[in-house]
């Protein structure tokens, strides 16, 4: 260990899948956590548990710089205009639901820079889509990140009822569509949620593709650790049919036991990189401080804060605390934020 690492910081080697579970299982019985990665390429990072939120929060301040809000503003704004050029496209392209997923991932993990004239805009785009007569069979599974994006930025349930209704969906891909939509927001909702515990037994005795995975995501709702737990016992002691691999997974969820977290963990890495990319090409606004240009009245608003909000730092902090963007899953404690 160099001699600037921190003392509770580990660096780990290249672990093999076994290997790892038995470091999960490790840490776990020390009481240590395991905090999710922005990208497969970074490193791990292993800190108690205990740690001290405040003290979080100040090293999370002293690391990142403050972030360009024109910047995210601005890309918004194209992400936007793209997509809503391009929606009728047939079939849907992959960036398509990348456009969407980068304003979802802003909305929930950013809202203080996503502006109120962006949110009225997307929700008179959703708002119109809805009403389109080919919506219910063409169009509503082309806004699923957008609908969880209004949810997050309203925090009305109503945007969410089209991905609680089609968590069971027949359709594999539509499925996992709402799957991934859902895993933005999992741990906002409740878990006894009648139209998502549905939609999880559903799946589970119909053994879809991917029941474990969807089951994991209906794990991290609001709810006590043994509520959940013994909800998983209950189904799992009814002996249905279930292939090995998804009933070893569910086992080792209801008890207590770290699971490797693939599935949930690329995806937020795939939106992530592509958010990566596209933010790194947005150029800011063309305005040099201290020059006699026209300034706009927001910037200059914000020259004149001594502090600006580092949304560096908060960003980070969430990052970190989403459940699904972890190494590995558990069954925990989820209470309101």
């Amino acid at each position: 260990m160099d001699d600037t690492d921190p003392p509770d910081y580990v660096k780990p080697k290249c672990l093999s899948s076994g290997e790892l579970e038995a470091v999960m299982v490790a840490l776990q019985r020390n009481q240590y956590t395991v905090h999710p990665m922005l990208t497969p390429g970074l490193a791990r990072f292993f800190t108690p548990s205990a740690m001290d939120e405040d003290e979080d929060q100040r090293q999370s301040s002293s690391i990142f710089p403050p972030l360009a809000s024109d910047r995210i503003e601005r890309l918004l704004e194209d992400e936007m205009n793209t997509f809503t050029s391009a929606f009728s496209v047939q079939p849907v392209p992959e960036v398509q639901d990348l456009r969407a997923a980068l304003i979802a991932w802003f909305a929930v993990f950013l809202p203080e820079a996503v502006p109120a004239t962006f949110v009225q805009k997307l929700q008179e785009f959703v708002v119109e889509v809805r009403s389109h007569p080919d919506f219910t069979t063409r169009g509503w599974y082309r806004t699923l990140f957008l609908d969880v994006a209004l949810f997050a930025l309203q925090n009305d349930m109503e945007y969410l009822d089209i991905c609680r209704r089609n968590f069971a969906h027949g359709t594999r891909a539509l499925r996992i569509a709402v799957m991934e939509a859902l895993a933005f927001v999992a741990d906002r909702l409740s878990f006894s949620d009648q139209l998502l515990r549905e939609g999880a037994e559903r799946n589970l005795d119909t053994v879809h593709c991917s029941c474990e995975w969807s089951t994991a995501l209906y794990m991290t709702a609001r709810a006590s650790a043994a509520e959940k737990r013994a909800w998983l016992k209950n189904w799992l002691s009814l002996e249905k049919f279930m292939n090995t691999d998804q009933e070893h997974t569910l086992r080792q969820l209801a008890d207590g036991d770290f699971v490797p977290n693939p599935v949930f963990l690329e995806f937020f890495n795939y939106v992530q990189q592509y958010v990566s990319v596209r933010l790194a090409c947005t150029l800011p606004d063309l305005y040099v401080q201290g020059t006699l240009l026209d300034l706009p009245e927001k910037q200059l608003a914000l020259d004149l804060q001594t502090e600006p909000p580092n949304l560096g730092g908060l960003l980070w902090q969430r990052l970190r605390k989403l459940p699904l963007m972890g190494v590995c899953l558990q069954i925990v404690d989820q209470t309101e934020n």
